[in-house]
């Protein structure tokens, strides 16, 4: 059976970024209807998680100093992390600020229509915790 009745989800973008991660993590489980419905929901939540993601997305002169960070932390120099992050104060302080602004837009209200879970979708292997996650499209 298809995914055929929608409704308006409301939540935070974060919610919706939430869900998404959770559909996408039942992407394994195997049944039809419920397969269908992950990947109607999944591109309807996509597309409305996209600016936000790009919004997230980090230049690429914080990228090459996070590449440089990371073979400091490989080789569990703290000091030399410590220095790298002082000799770049504003790149470190643009990400700080560009993440501000993305966690504000997760935190805002945000609707957006999807397909509706019925039980009849319902795969038999479904955790508690999963189902909590999916109560918003039942």
């Amino acid at each position: 059976m298809q995914p055929t009745e929608k409704i308006i989800v409301a939540s935070t973008n974060r919610g919706l970024l939430e869900l998404s991660q959770t559909l996408q993590a039942c992407k394994g489980i195997p049944h039809t209807g419920f397969a269908l419905l992950i990947l109607k929901n999944q591109a309807i939540l996509n597309k409305h998680i996209a600016p936000i993601d790009a919004k997230a997305k980090p230049s690429e002169a914080f990228m090459e100093l996070s590449l440089k960070a990371q073979e400091l932390i490989k080789k569990k120099d703290s000091a030399g992390v410590e220095a790298l992050e002082k000799e770049n104060p504003e790149l470190m302080e643009e990400r700080k600020q560009q993440m501000e602004e993305v966690n504000k837009l997760l935190d805002q209200p945000a609707e957006v229509e999807l397909f509706r879970l019925t039980e009849n979708l319902l795969p038999d292997s479904l955790s508690a915790e999963v189902m909590e996650k999916l109560s918003l499209l039942l």
